[in-house]
């Protein structure tokens, strides 16, 4: 009897010993779908740059600010994380990157004539989601609006520039209680002019403003020295949205005519 309890104590450390050892988890890199393009352009454009936070369900972060470039339809980078489930966590990604991260407020310059894509800033969030090999999809929403101005130039008018004017600059964000965004302007900020980038110079300019409750002034200058003023009241601007001003130049003046009702996503 003691032989045999020896011989079974010896056959079951030999099996033990070649029990198949549990694979380890494969790190797998972080990839966003981001599935609303920005409003300047058709699409993202390869080397684009997103910033990403992940935050676990306990309230710690897993990663912070990390900077994804735009390739082959995804945002990814060097993030990691495993690709076998894990905790759920909340995402926050944000369009342009900027190194101080997720932002609390944007304010849009009044430099535009140098390229008014810049200001085009869009945020995505997403909870719920578990660590995965596949990309995430995200939606990206625009935070402000775009304004565009067509001039029916049938005088051939020499134009020097465009201008709005008396516009609120910031915008400021803060989460509601379910984790979605909200944005108001900030209406203590010193409003300012914005000069228009020349889309096609004497035809079409366009700028991104903060959405608010707008009365703005709209200045065409000539490169005479003259120019020609337009105010407009009470003017609504919805973020994602982009408002055409038709303006015709004519020997008796120019006439304005802004396309609100209709305006369309970009």
């Amino acid at each position: 009897m003691k032989k045999l309890s020896l011989l079974a104590l010896a056959l079951g450390v030999l099996a033990s010993c070649h029990k198949t050892a549990e694979p380890e988890a494969v790190p797998s890199t972080v990839k966003i779908d981001p599935v609303i393009t920005r409003a300047t352009e058709v699409n993202f454009e390869d080397g684009d740059q997103a910033g990403l936070t992940i935050t676990r369900s306990d309230g710690t972060e897993f990663a912070s600010n990390v900077m994804l470039s735009y390739a082959g339809g995804v945002f990814s980078g060097d993030q990691k994380w495993y690709s076998d489930g894990g905790e759920d966590c909340s995402l926050r990604a944000f369009y342009p990157y900027s190194a101080s991260g997720w932002p609390s407020s944007f304010t849009v310059g009044a430099d535009q004539d140098k390229g008014a894509g810049r200001y085009d800033l869009m945020l995505a969030v997403k909870s719920g989601v578990k660590p995965q090999e596949a990309p995430v999809t995200m939606v990206f929403r625009h935070q402000l609006s775009q304004v565009v101005v067509d001039l029916d130039n049938l005088q051939n008018v020499s134009v020097a520039g465009v201008t709005l004017k008396g516009l609120l600059p910031k915008e400021d964000f803060s989460f509601d209680a379910e984790g979605n965004v909200v944005a108001v302007p900030d209406l203590s900020a010193d409003k300012i002019d914005i000069e228009m980038e020349a889309v096609q110079a004497g035809r079409r300019y366009r700028a991104i403003v903060v959405p608010q409750v707008m009365s703005f002034g709209l200045t065409i200058r000539n490169t005479s020295g003259g120019s020609v003023v337009q105010h407009f009241s009470e003017v609504t601007m919805k973020p994602g949205y982009s408002y055409t001003i038709s303006a015709k130049v004519t020997s008796e003046g120019v006439s304005f005519v802004l396309n609100g009702e209709n305006a369309t996503k970009p």
